[in-house]
């Protein structure tokens, strides 16, 4: 039998020891609101949820600062979450003083956006000469953001704001001799009709959840609109941009937010594939709504550089329309 890795074993013991405290803080609550006629201390709770939780976190996977950041972040939002709805709305003195942080986070996340399409909109006008504005932007971002990662996030969140808002197809289009996915398993076509059944869900959803709490209707709304502009860009992106043989390196375009460079020399082999790919953590997807049909094999111990970070890499599975004429030019390339 094979052993369980030591990351996935911390994974587990977390995951556990977070269940063990939001259900043992539910289980006392209950019995403190039914056996006990006392307000209800909540400093136990907030103990729980914003110290002990995030310090188990920190004791077991040790993360960098950034993601040690990001981890109490969200630990933080997450035990607001739980303690809204475990602590009786009676029995709050403090959380509800607490719990208005939500609308800091809303506040802070559309503030970001706003900031983003901004400075999209200025880098469109700067560059609206450009023969192609998703470089220009991405090499201004570059210019001005010295983190590679936070960089490349950056990038996807204006390609997103780009593609869905910039109307000239000439200013976005990808050379001709390109390899593009819109015709895969028409991968094109599957998002252009989940993108109309969306559309068509928003009202009637923003309608149903009006009755109940038009706060919440706002909300959701403003979230499904969200994943509406998302969805436009991605089908837009996926007709648009292509993967390309440059110099040194195959450079992956495949929807708004697929994009990856990598070096020649990091590419063992490709050959033609047929198959669904699954999730693995050392393979990286790039196939839409439809099958891969490309392999690459890498190198032993390759890193590849993602928006979410380094991470070794194995294969990359890719989704195009002409899969032969890729194999083809790159084995070329590979002297292969």
């Amino acid at each position: 039998m094979n052993a369980i890795p030591t990351k996935q074993k911390a994974t587990i013991a977390f995951l556990s020891l977070a269940t063990a405290i939001y259900l043992g803080n539910y289980a006392a609550v209950q019995w403190h609101t039914n056996s006990i006629k006392q307000l209800l201390p909540e400093w136990p709770l907030a103990f729980d949820f914003f110290i002990l939780l995030p310090l188990a976190y920190f004791i077991i996977f040790r993360p960098k600062p950034k993601k040690a950041l990001l981890v109490f972040i969200g630990l933080v939002s997450l035990g607001v979450l739980v303690g809204s709805y475990v602590i009786p709305p009676d029995q709050k003195m403090v959380w509800i003083h607490i719990e208005k942080g939500r609308w800091l986070y809303l506040g802070a996340l559309l503030l970001l956006q706003a900031a983003v399409v901004i400075s999209v909109g200025l880098e469109i006008y700067r560059n609206r000469h450009a023969n192609n504005i998703e470089n220009a932007i991405s090499q201004a971002i570059s210019k001005k953001v010295p983190s590679s990662q936070i960089a490349q996030l950056l990038q996807a969140d204006a390609r997103v704001w780009t593609y869905a808002f910039v109307r000239n197809r000439a200013k976005l289009y990808s050379p001709p001799d390109g390899f593009f996915c819109f015709k895969h398993d028409s991968n094109a076509s599957n998002q252009q009709a989940f993108m109309w059944v969306v559309a068509a869900e928003i009202p009637v959803a923003h309608v149903l959840i009006h009755l109940f709490s038009p706060t919440w209707a706002i909300i959701v709304t403003t979230v499904s609109v969200y994943g509406l502009i998302f969805l436009l860009s991605e089908y837009r992106a996926t007709l648009l941009r292509a993967t390309t043989l440059e110099q040194d390196s195959l450079h992956i375009r495949h929807g708004v937010i697929g994009d990856l460079a990598v070096p020649y020399w990091q590419i063992h082999s490709v050959q033609r594939e047929n198959i669904r790919p699954r999730r693995s953590k050392q393979a990286i997807r790039f196939v839409g709504t439809g099958t891969a049909n490309i392999r690459l094999q890498l190198k032993p111990s390759t890193t590849i550089e993602t928006m979410l970070g380094s991470r070794k890499v194995a294969t990359i599975y890719i989704g195009l329309d002409e899969p032969e004429r890729f194999i083809r030019e790159i084995q070329e390339r590979l002297g292969t």
